[in-house]
């Protein structure tokens, strides 16, 4: 369950019939090519929105 979102390499995650009644694990469609990202980038920057900017 948690290690779905953090994984990039996972592409679909299908939720059959057995998932559900039988409690197996769901299939995963996994893109090899894509990498492992081992240290997340910093969340980008909000602009400031507190300017006092003049209107007319």
């Amino acid at each position: 369950m948690f290690d779905i979102p953090s994984n990039p390499r996972i592409e679909k995650c299908i939720v059959t019939k057995e998932t559900v009644l039988e409690k197996k694990a769901p299939k995963l469609v996994i893109n090899d090519k894509k990498e492992l990202i081992k240290n997340k980038t910093s969340k980008p920057q909000r602009k400031n929105t507190n300017r006092t900017e003049e209107t007319a």
